[in-house]
């Protein structure tokens, strides 16, 4: 596997959620049925993907790949929380340089010039 291409960028890390959510219940075979069933699910992962109707969690995550995903319909949802990564790992986003002041080349040998642009010229000739 090429080690290159599998590496993450850190820097673009999904927000982490913990979602509650109430997920079906299926059985099979010849049972009397007594009672409707749900389960009541805690889920922690990578937010890997979302959209109006669903939210998509991984276990892991190595971007643009993830693994051990689950899809979970909003409607079942019952309670979420995001995180992001760098803050509970109290990481800093790397500040971007500050811009420098060009400075203006001087070529005559130590010798200082004023800037002409602030004075006052006459019209053109």
């Amino acid at each position: 596997m090429d080690q290159e291409k599998r590496k993450p960028d850190m820097a673009a890390t999904p927000d982490i959620a913990y979602i509650e959510w109430d997920d079906a219940c299926a059985d099979a075979g010849w049972e009397i049925t007594e009672k409707t069933d749900i389960h009541h699910v805690a889920t922690v992962g990578f937010i890997v993907a979302e959209d109006k109707k669903a939210i998509t969690i991984a276990v892991c995550w190595a971007g643009p790949e993830s693994n051990s995903r689950i899809h979970i319909p909003k409607g079942w949802i019952k309670k979420m929380k995001r995180f992001k990564l760098d803050k509970l790992l109290g990481r800093k986003k790397p500040s971007k340089p500050k811009a420098q002041k060009q400075k203006e080349e001087n070529s005559n040998n130590g010798l200082g010039t004023k800037s002409l642009r602030n004075l006052p010229f006459p019209g053109p000739m």
